[in-house]
Order: C-alpha cells, then sequence, then structure tokens
C-alpha cells in the first residue's frame, strides 16, 4: 500500500491534490515504475519501510474501502486511488492465499475471549439502556 496521508480535516483541495498524486504514482507504476520504492518515497504509512508491504490480511481488517478495491484487483494489479480516513491510498496485491479454518485447540482461547468481550459488550449497552430509561430528565429554559 502507498499511503498519501491526508489530515481529515484538510481542506477540498489537499484531498483532490492527493488523488492527482495518487493517479500519477499509478501511471508511473503502469510504466514500470517500482511500487515498493515509490512506497518508501511517498507512503506515510508505517509499512513504507518495507516498500508498502502489509502482509497478507483478511476479511476485516482493511476498511470497507480497501477491502473493495483489494478484492477486485488481479494479482500485480494496482488500484486506483481509494479514498480512506487517513488520506488517499494506491494498492497492489502480491499474492492470494486460500483461507483455512485452523483447528479449534489452535484458536480456542481466542474465541473465548472475543465471545466473553461480545458478552460483556451486550451486558454494558444492556445497564446503560436500562439506566436510561429510568433516569427522569428534565431540561430547564
Amino acid at each position: 500500500m502507498i499511503l498519501l496521508k491526508v489530515a481529515p480535516s484538510a481542506p477540498v483541495q489537499a484531498w483532490q491534490a492527493a488523488e492527482e498524486e495518487g493517479r500519477q504514482l499509478r501511471r508511473k507504476i503502469e510504466a514500470g515504475a517500482d511500487f515498493a520504492e515509490l512506497a518508501r518515497l511517498h507512503s506515510g504509512d508505517a509499512s513504507a519501510e518495507a516498500g508498502g508491504d502489509l502482509g497478507f490480511v483478511h476479511e476485516g481488517m482493511l476498511s470497507l474501502e480497501a477491502q473493495q478495491a483489494v478484492d477486485g484487483l488481479a494479482v500485480g494489479a494496482v488500484s486506483a486511488p481509494v479514498v480512506l480516513l487517513q488520506g488517499v491510498a494506491l494498492f497492489r496485491v502480491e499474492q492470494r492465499q486460500e483461507a483455512e479454518v485452523n483447528p479449534l485447540e489452535q484458536v480456542r482461547e481466542r474465541a473465548r475471549g472475543l465471545w466473553r468481550r461480545e458478552r460483556a459488550d451486550k451486558a454494558w449497552q444492556g445497564l446503560l439502556q436500562s439506566l436510561r430509561a429510568k433516569a427522569k430528565i428534565e431540561i430547564i429554559k
């Protein structure tokens, strides 16, 4: 990934400039420039040092916009600029790996922790909803 960082509160012109820079970088890559080298030079993401390599990512690790861009790419292809919360990104898929189900023994503790967290979140939300329903709120003008 090459991330051209833009502050969420930046003016529209900054976002447009980042998109244009993304289009220019994509044209350079398609003309033979090295993606990894451009990532090192231009990317504001932590992966820049590794040439933009994010490693293998599974569904749910990326934002919806990023996931849609990556899902539609053939191996070796570069995405059009994708607007994200952090800025504008270009993606290239190096390799795809088939998803596999991990054995229960390998994921038991993580699954247990996720289940407990989900139960705790539901209990907390239920408590908040109950307290709000019982609360007497009076607005004085």
